[in-house]
């Protein structure tokens, strides 16, 4: 085995790494300076020139100097280490504290908060020990587990010297060097070793698995809200925000069935790095002391590994990784720390100070009991740490010095549609090089019923998610596009996948998207084209604001007025009959105009809309009356048929006039009820039914949808039981066609009046 020495470390870092031991500040001063003395050089001589000629070079060097310090001065965003003052900080003061008591440190180390690099210790020069800590962590791990990371770091200050430190960092940006992981194998599995000998080992793996389901539920809060608009500038409250997520949205809970999978996976590597388990007593059984045999696991979601030195490998949504100055997310930073933490805590139940029989195992460990030990962050800390998300969000080279503050919550609503558009166009770019041809959206639910989200090979699923399986991460952008086009929006900004329509209704999207892989009907079209402008726009909106005004029916006659002006579409109007009723008027009555204008009876068509239907009924040689509660709408059905022998009035369904009770022999309704809201159906059922007199013949045409399906309103489409009311009114059922193509469920029910 290679030594690890001083000489040989120091070597490296100053042959390999150079840039680790200067300060990003010092780096900004050098080059500044370095810049000035190179473009004086080049100034003085032109100073002969004079005029133009010195302005236009004065230009240029000013301009390299600029772009030097757009470049470098984010990158000092990763040197801030905010102090934070535990006076305020009562419960995270009291986890320290013990976990110092149990590390036999002197005194209580200076607390500085991270971003997102778990929990690490900086040695001073003095001996001084400063600890790190992950802002996340503090928000998303109870007392006792984060007492065992702290702890864990805390004997690491006092076991390992300066290069032992820097030997750890350094393995993080080559894992490739087998002889360094030799080296480091011993000091590490000592120290997880010496830390469970304090704690037990119970809660080393509670503690592990508590800092993984907190870091997979920042990494997804993180890419899901602050990656979305890296190019504004920095949120001022992604923590405020990831705080509401656990308290109020119950992250922590729908991020542990992947948890449970990646712990599977860390047993074993805790098992490596310590040499195998302890010794166990005849009732220990490998669940309690941390889950089964997972091996390295490979999951649908994530890209994390665990490799044989307990390190997380390379996650490409932001996963652990080695920035330039050597640490990862979760690890030793520029100064030589070690990424990993201890936790656990002395003053929360389930755990013993000193390591005795009460300590956490798998039974007792669930996310849904996170509760964080920070009491706050505090507006300046928060806009630090959040700067410093911002800069690796944007990669490290895009926030330029134009960035600027912005608050999540405060972003209007239409901005939250582009994230979902990109991962809706990922989605279909995965489905297509799936299937070998252009894949539209109706092919992706087929390829999530059939179970085959797993092959949909897009960035989406590479990253920690929340959602239960990768069929719904991949459904639930074509849902929110599809229902954000309809006038859908969030019912609150830090919970997007809770959308509410225009008339109130409220969807889930990942209930909608689990329901929808499991084979249930979707009610929502998707088949459609997703650019441009959504036909049913104006409806859907105009048919909200009347709701909302209290009043269900005078969204109608806005839609045709504005319709009339250009300023609205009517997104049934195709200007010819609807073909389920031609089709069953060709086969009962022949070809239009076959009957004298009358000869056949009266018929009356039930919301006519522009006259199309009516017109079809009148040429089967019926006398036809025709109605919509819409003024606008009568008016342009006259305009549009001059010479119809079709009589078009104003009447209102749900308050007809009298004489027209059980006085006609044809009836026909086609798609008038599903416009009116579901509490109205029964009242506007009963009264078409009752146009139809002994004899007759009532004509129902719908959009249907299962009896618990959803809706998206408007329509308000009819489920089985509302089509079997039209009987209930002396009718009989003659036919009920349940009619089903691709994304489209429609009644054709015919019913008769015994004579």
């Amino acid at each position: 085995m290679v030594e690890l020495t001083r000489e040989r470390i120091l070597r490296i870092l100053l042959t390999r790494h150079p840039a680790w031991l200067v300060p990003e500040p010092l780096k900004i001063v050098i080059g500044t300076v370095v810049i000035c003395a190179v473009a004086a050089a080049f100034t003085v001589p032109a100073a002969a020139l004079g005029g133009f000629g010195l302005l236009m070079i004065v230009a240029v060097w000013v301009a390299v100097l600029w772009a030097f310090l757009a470049a470098r001065v984010p990158r000092t965003y990763e040197w801030s280490c905010p102090r934070l003052p535990l006076d305020d900080q009562p419960r995270l003061r009291a986890v320290i504290e013990d976990a110092g008591r149990l590390a036999g440190l002197d005194g209580l180390p200076m607390v500085r908060l991270t971003a997102d690099r778990g929990v690490w210790v900086r040695v001073k020069r003095d001996g001084r020990v400063e600890l790190m800590i992950a802002a996340y962590l503090l928000l998303g791990m109870r007392a006792e587990e984060l007492r065992t990371f702290i702890l864990r770091e805390l004997i690491s200050a006092q076991r390992w010297s300066w290069h032992e430190r820097w030997a750890v960092t350094l393995l993080r940006a080559h894992r490739d060097w087998e002889w360094l992981a030799a080296a480091c194998a011993p000091m590490r599995h000592a120290l997880t070793a010496e830390t469970a000998a304090l704690v037990g080992w119970k809660a080393v793996f509670a503690a592990t698995r508590a800092e993984l389901v907190a870091r997979q539920a920042f990494q997804w809060h993180l890419t899901r809200y602050a990656a979305s608009f890296a190019g504004k500038g920095w949120p001022t409250d992604l923590y405020e925000s990831f705080r509401w997520k656990i308290q109020e949205d119950d992250l922590m809970t729908r991020v542990r069935p992947q948890a449970e999978e990646l712990s599977r996976a860390l047993s074993d590597a805790v098992e490596l790095e310590c040499g195998g388990y302890p010794a166990r007593t005849g009732d220990e059984t490998d669940a309690q002391l941390g889950g089964g045999r997972g091996g390295e696991r490979a999951d649908e979601h994530g890209d994390e590994r665990v490799d044989e030195h307990g390190d997380e490998r390379v996650d490409e949504r932001g996963g652990a990784r080695a920035d330039e100055h050597g640490a990862d997310e979760h690890g030793a930073d520029e100064h030589g720390g070690d990424e990993h933490g201890g936790d656990g805590s002395g003053d929360e139940p389930g755990a013993d100070s000193r390591g005795g029989e009460r300590l956490m195992g798998d039974d007792e460990w669930s996310p849904t009991s996170v509760g964080g030990v920070l009491e706050s962050v505090g507006a300046a800390l928060d806009l630090r740490l959040n700067k410093v998300l911002a800069y690796r969000v944007a990669g490290g080279v895009s926030l330029s010095l134009f960035a600027r503050p912005y608050r999540l919550s405060e972003l209007p609503a239409h901005e939250w549609t582009a994230p979902m558009v990109i991962r809706r166009v990922a989605v279909l770019d995965a489905a297509t090089r799936l299937l070998g041809r252009p894949a539209t959206n109706l092919d992706v639910v087929e390829l999530v019923v059939a179970g085959r989200a797993g092959e949909l090979e897009w960035w989406g699923k590479k990253g920690s998610c929340p959602h239960p399986t990768p069929g719904v991460c991949a459904l639930m952008p074509l849902f929110d596009v599809a229902l954000r086009r309809r006038g859908y929006t969030h019912e609150h900004v830090f919970a997007q996948r809770v959308l509410v329509g225009p008339t109130g209704d409220r969807v889930d999207l990942v209930e909608l998207s689990r329901k929808t892989e499991s084979g249930e009907p979707w009610g929502l079209m998707l088949g459609g084209p997703m650019t441009g402008d959504d036909p049913e726009a104006d409806a859907i909106r105009l048919a909200g604001e009347s709701l909302a005004a209290g009043d269900a029916t005078g969204w109608f006659e806005r839609l045709y007025a504005e319709s009339a002006t250009g300023d609205a579409l009517v997104p049934w109007d195709s200007r010819s009959p609807h073909y389920l009723l031609t089709e069953w008027g060709d086969q009962q009555f022949g070809v239009p105009g076959g009957g004298a204008g009358g000869s056949r009876g009266r018929a009356l068509v039930v919301g006519a809309g522009l006259g199309d239907d009516a017109e079809y009924v009148a040429g089967l040689g019926f006398q036809t009356e025709a109605f919509d509660v819409s003024e606008s709408a009568v008016r342009l059905a006259r305009e549009r048929f001059p010479g119809s022998r079709v009589r078009y009035q104003v009447a209102d369904l749900l308050d007809p006039p009298k004489e027209w009770h059980r006085a006609f022999d044809l009836v026909v309704e086609v798609m008038t009820v599903q416009s009116l809201p579901e509490p109205l159906h029964g009242r506007a059922i009963a009264a078409v039914a009752g146009f139809v007199r002994p004899g007759g013949t009532l004509v129902v045409i719908a959009t249907g949808r299962e009896e618990d399906g959803p809706v998206f309103a408007p329509p308000w489409p009819l489920t089985p039981s509302e089509i079997r009311a039209f009987a209930g009114e002396g009718l009989e059922a003659d036919k009920i066609e349940d009619l089903r193509g691709g994304e489209r469920h429609r009644w054709r029910a015919i019913f008769h009046r015994p004579a």
